[in-house]
């Protein structure tokens, strides 16, 4: 009886092994690590956001052939004049790794540039909203970048 026991147990651990650990869910998360400049010259200097992103399954990035863009960057201003919130598309490239185990961390830098203030303004603020979309079409989080001052030239 106690190799019965001892068996099932050796069976139970051994069919557990083979089980790959999962330390990230399928659905991707970002988070963000850091924006500079803080202070901007419109049209001169270029803002570089950092943030980190997980993927259980490493199904981030598109294929050459696909024509849709899976980094959403949405420009956030508030107060007048009025101006919407405008939407940057970015791509990330292919990252799927080989073999069983498919789970993904990583950077992705994000250079903005060509920054503008709205008219009238001498000084502007922006925020900027940020989410990736993997290709089984899962959204991850949102991010939400501190404020960056756009100043005249």
């Amino acid at each position: 009886m106690r190799k019965l026991i001892a068996a099932s147990i050796l069976f139970w651990l051994a069919s557990l092994s083979c089980q790959p650990i999962r330390l990230f869910d399928e659905v991707p998360a970002i988070k963000f690590e850091s924006i500079t400049p803080g202070v901007a010259r419109e049209n001169i200097d270029t803002v570089l956001i950092v943030f980190s992103f997980t993927d259980g399954d490493g199904d981030l990035g598109l294929e050459s052939g696909d024509t849709t863009n899976d980094i959403t960057v949405i420009d956030k201003r508030n107060g007048p004049p009025a101006i919407g919130d405008i939407t940057f598309p970015y791509r990330m490239p292919f990252v799927t790794p080989p073999g069983q185990s498919k789970q993904i961390s990583g950077t992705v830098e994000l250079k903005m540039q060509n920054l503008i203030r709205r008219p009238g303004l001498l000084t502007d603020t922006v925020r900027y909203e940020i989410r990736i979309r993997d290709r089984a079409n899962r959204f991850s989080n949102t991010i939400v970048t501190p404020p960056i001052v756009i100043t005249a030239p």
